[in-house]
């Protein structure tokens, strides 16, 4: 997103690619159920190889190298005042000199485009000069960074809740007072589905418009923290969403209200996670691969813990009390996003200052 895709039009694009990782995620746990009742279990293992190969395919086919090999001086949103002011220089005198390192300039026009046969090729150049060991413990270096630490607990914690809820639906659901089927537990995650896609809908529709708003309201100057004003909406539909959860199980309320709250819920996932992923991609794209890396990695590390102890946190404190504490702790997670709002210049500056890994 950040290779392809100018600020203005990143927001749209990160949402489209979160209702694609997380939103369509819940088709095949939908399903799944039905198909382990009318075809068997191994059924719902082998579409997931046949799907998974259809991936691969179509990975090595379209996901084509999009990062563009130049002087990171022409990086026009990562770069120093500093570097601009010197491509302001050459620009002026008509002149490609040396800028941080040696280059050599075409004049003939834009460089072509590789053929589609070159674009399948495993290699493509050298991205970097960094060293292999650099590389290694760059995504863990970036937790030094306290903008990217904040990112990578919130939204794994906002993901393991929701893991969490379909980790004790049978938990919750096979036994009184609702006896729900293998397939009909399945159609509980019809919820979700329907609050993944919502919750997209509602991030494009107000995620870059508001950047641009608060871009006029700020005399036309940018700052990524303009990304952060849809977390105002996460504590609304996340507290709702799992105090409802909770006790309309204990009191034995329908399922579907329950769904519908668990679609509530999602919602804060898509908000959360567009959020943040614009925010990062605009704050630190030359990082923003090393940060995706390590929220993934946090996040299934965390996921891997509490399922130690999940099962029997439902079953000794029951729904309500658990997911009444899940929305507290939601809760607090969430107005951790004003003194983001507040100080991330500031922090963004003295990350800047301070990154020694850097390259300079």
């Amino acid at each position: 997103v950040g290779d392809l895709y100018h600020v203005h039009q990143r927001g749209t694009r990160m949402t489209f690619y979160i209702m694609c990782q997380s939103g369509i995620g819940q088709l095949p746990a939908l399903i799944a159920g039905k198909v382990t009742t009318d075809l068997g279990w191994r059924w719902v293992f082998y579409l997931l190889s046949i799907f998974l190969g259809m991936g691969v395919v179509f990975s090595f086919l379209f996901a084509w190298e999009t990062l563009y090999n130049r002087n990171n001086a022409y990086n026009l949103d990562t770069a120093s005042h500093d570097k601009l002011e010197e491509i302001a220089d050459k620009t002026e005198t008509h002149e490609v000199e040396h800028i941080e390192r040696t280059t050599i300039v075409s004049t003939e026009g834009q460089v072509p485009r590789e053929s589609f046969l070159r674009r399948l090729l495993p290699f493509h150049g050298t991205f970097t000069e960094e060293p292999l060991w650099q590389l290694v413990i760059h995504p863990f270096y970036v937790l030094l960074n306290p903008i990217i630490t904040w990112v990578v607990l919130i939204v794994a914690f906002t993901t393991v809740w929701i893991i969490l809820i379909a980790f004790v639906i049978a938990q919750a659901f096979y036994g009184p007072p609702y006896f729900l089927t293998i397939a009909e537990q399945g159609y509980m995650l019809a919820g979700p589905l329907v609050g993944g896609f919502l919750g997209c809908i509602l991030c494009g529709l107000i995620c870059d418009p508001v950047a641009r708003y608060l871009t006029r309201k700020n005399n036309g100057v940018y700052e990524p923290e303009f990304r952060l004003p849809m977390m105002a909406l996460v504590p609304v539909v996340s507290t709702i969403g799992y105090f409802l959860f909770g006790n309309l199980i204990q009191q034995g309320q329908t399922p579907v209200a329950a769904s519908v709250m668990f679609g509530v819920v999602f919602v804060s996932v898509q908000l959360v996670a567009v959020s943040t992923g614009a925010y990062v991609v605009d704050a630190f794209r030359d990082i923003s691969v090393e940060v995706f890396i390590i929220s993934m990695t946090v996040k299934n590390f965390i996921w891997f813990g509490f399922t130690y102890f999940l099962n029997d946190w439902y079953a000794t404190a029951g729904p309500a009390k658990m997911f009444n504490t899940i929305g507290g702790i939601q809760l607090g997670l969430s107005l951790t996003t004003i003194p983001i709002y507040i100080y991330g210049k500031r922090l963004r500056s003295w990350w800047h200052a301070h990154d020694v890994l850097r390259k300079r």
